[in-house]
């Protein structure tokens, strides 16, 4: 087992463990968290539907100032839509979007990422797929986007092993706060969470 693979492993045990109390505790301050980062931010944005052990947040009745877009695999990338109102689950466990309407890339103003786990300069861990690295992390007209990462604080660590094709993202969000890893974004979001 690599390093990566084992700090999934450790990664999914801690998150088993909560129980559902504990996970919707810590997802409700997320939400909390997160409404205040981005409240001053309106547009299209993408973000996913939660897995069981990922923080538990309904977007769309969170967040009706933001247009969302949703993630379907196709082949080895994600494929966005909007406007989605029917779900199938994928072969991979995750809701999709079943109809909508497909989002470029470029149309996005910030994207909200599942992590597995996050370190603290950024880099994010996920299930080790790769889709969102594919689809996001060479991709010249998403670096100007904003770029952030919800994982549970048990999954942030300095520990976490990342490579060159790691999506590196602007802002973590996890239920003990707001990080910024880049100065140029912290701007932009004037100061909220310090």
């Amino acid at each position: 087992m690599d390093l990566k693979e084992k700090f999934r492993h450790e990664i999914k045990n801690r998150v088993r463990s909560y129980s559902p109390e504990t996970l919707k505790q810590k997802s409700d301050v997320i939400i909390k968290s997160l409404q205040k980062l981005l409240a001053p931010f309106s547009g299209l944005w993408a973000t996913f539907k939660p897995l069981k052990s990922e923080p538990q947040i309904n977007f769309d009745s969170a967040f009706p100032h933001i247009n969302w877009a949703y993630p379907s695999t196709e082949g080895t990338r994600l494929t966005f839509k909007k406007q989605v109102n029917q779900w199938q689950t994928s072969k991979h466990g995750i809701e999709e979007p079943m109809n909508g309407e497909v989002v470029e890339l470029n149309e996005f103003e910030g994207l909200i990422v599942p992590c597995l786990g996050l370190n603290t300069k950024g880099h994010r861990l996920g299930r080790g797929a790769g889709f969102y690295d594919r689809t996001f992390g060479d991709t010249q007209h998403f670096s100007n986007k904003y770029k952030i990462g919800l994982c549970f604080n048990d999954a942030f660590t300095a520990d976490i092993p990342n490579e060159s094709h790691d999506l590196l993202l602007d802002v973590g969000v996890t239920e003990q706060g707001i990080y910024f890893f880049n100065n140029t974004v912290k701007k932009a979001f004037n100061g909220v969470g310090e």
